[in-house]
């Protein structure tokens, strides 16, 4: 299974703020919206991720004050494309210890996969794998003694 696949499953609808929104906008839209991440662009160039993580960080260090989010974000975070297998892609995210990950095709954002959906996409596709073998397994004819 590539990261395609589970975008195209999952969908691909982006939360996407300019660096110079306010953290206030950006929590509110992360709430409203109940999503762990804002992608930071310029039109279709990724400039960051802003997460819950770095919301968190920030707030915990400086309060509520008034803040931009080119300031906070996450300037340089681990992406995707969409030919990725998921395996690697899972393995990746564990290593950069990234719980959302950009997806990118040429030069363009088209999603935003979050560990959940990794980790929902795999168990999918372990659950099919396991009913194939256990289909296998019942179709095979007894042996005679």
């Amino acid at each position: 299974m590539q990261v395609s696949e589970i975008l195209r499953i999952k969908g691909n609808r982006l939360f996407v703020l300019a660096p110079e929104a306010s953290m206030e906008t950006a929590i509110a839209l992360m709430a409203r919206e109940d999503v762990g991440s804002i992608l930071v662009a310029q039109g279709t160039q990724l400039l960051g991720l802003l997460t819950f993580r770095e919301v968190l960080r920030h707030q915990a260090q400086h309060g509520s004050g008034a803040t931009l989010i080119a300031e906070v974000m996450d300037a340089t975070p681990f992406t995707t494309s969409p030919e990725v297998d998921i395996m690697s892609l899972r393995a990746a995210m564990l290593h950069n210890h990234a719980r959302y990950v950009p997806v990118n095709a040429d030069g363009k954002l088209i999603g935003v996969l979050s560990f959940h959906d990794v980790a929902k996409a795999v168990i999918s596709a372990q659950d099919l794998e396991n009913e194939a073998l256990k289909n296998y397994i019942n179709d095979v004819p007894a042996l005679r003694a």
